[in-house]
């Protein structure tokens, strides 16, 4: 027979384990506050963003993130970043300019790169493969000698490019190195031409277009954003870009990773680190493992250019 001490002591320990189930969903929920944030104005640092919501809401991990935006200026973005050492478990700091940042200012807390370019190139990092300075993350940055191989197998005949960068963005002695790396590699020509504006890049193709094959754009917002620009006075020539933008907005090909993928994967790195409780340093520096060729195929048919079917077979075709 059920005394009524026995029947309270079962209500009682039931209505514990109620709370303390109650508490661990609370803790669980809140397992991690993550702040992120990134300077200027960035279409690639919103695409990989995406990825990172939408692997985060698949994942009980409960990571709460706290962002901020393109912010305008170095001030406001500097007080960002104190305020999530202060304040949370880990940050996010997309952009190439943030990486350097970080580079420049080891954090106390867990920060993981997005959107960025080669962190070894940017002084981010010395190792990608067990990265020092509690900095860890994903890199778009893409070998160059295979795209310059795909270029020229989509344009036969093309034997010089000429490169376009944005004056002074962090990322453009890396392409550059990269291309010029890559072409020496190849045994073809190859140039880089700096511009700070369209009407800069304009200027530049009115003087250059006839001294080379090809133009390639480089993975910033003056250049890939300049698409029509360059494409118009090729005359005829064939444009790639190192940016999918370049491609949708009519130059020829190109190769790029997924911005969205790297966000999956970026948020992978941070469950690895702040849930998983994995050292920074055994987390390694993730790049696209397979990256989309991209042809434009409205663009090959007005320069007359057949694309191999090998090239096609991969290729994220836009038309």
């Amino acid at each position: 027979m059920k005394t009524a001490r026995g029947m309270v002591s079962k209500a009682a320990a039931a209505g514990m384990s109620i709370l303390c189930a109650s508490l661990l969903s609370v803790t669980a929920s809140f397992a991690a506050e993550v702040g992120v944030v990134w300077k200027g104005k960035s279409g690639m640092a919103e695409r990989v963003l995406a990825g990172v919501q939408e692997r985060l809401g698949e994942d009980s991990a409960g990571i709460k993130l706290e962002i901020h935006k393109a912010v305008e200026s170095d001030e406001e973005f500097e007080a960002i970043i104190e305020s999530y050492q202060d304040s949370k478990q880990g940050m996010i700091v997309m952009r190439s300019n943030g990486a350097r940042y970080l580079g420049q200012n080891p954090p106390s807390i867990p920060a993981f790169i997005g959107a960025a370019n080669h962190p070894q190139a940017l002084g981010t990092i010395s190792n990608m493969d067990a990265p020092e300075g509690n900095i860890t993350g994903v890199t778009y940055y893409l070998p160059l000698e295979g795209p310059l191989q795909s270029f020229m197998t989509m344009a036969p005949g093309v034997e010089s490019f000429l490169l376009f960068t944005q004056h002074g963005h962090p990322s453009s002695a890396i392409d550059w190195n990269g291309t010029k790396e890559a072409c020496d590699a190849i045994g073809i020509k190859c140039a880089q031409a700096t511009a700070t504006d369209h009407e800069q890049l304009a200027a530049i193709m009115e003087r250059e277009a006839g001294n080379y094959d090809a133009f390639i754009l480089g993975n910033q917002n003056v250049i890939f954003s300049g698409a029509s620009i360059v494409i118009e006075r090729a005359a005829g020539k064939p444009v790639f870009s190192y940016a999918e933008k370049g491609v949708t907005d009519g130059a020829l090909g190109g190769i790029a990773a997924s911005d969205h993928k790297l966000g999956r994967m970026l948020a992978e790195s941070v469950i690895a680190v702040l849930v998983d409780d994995k050292p920074v340093s055994a987390v390694p520096v993730k790049t696209d493992p397979e990256p989309s060729v991209l042809v434009n195929m409205k663009t090959a048919s007005e320069l007359g250019i057949q694309i191999p079917f090998q090239v096609l077979n991969s290729a994220k075709i836009i038309e």
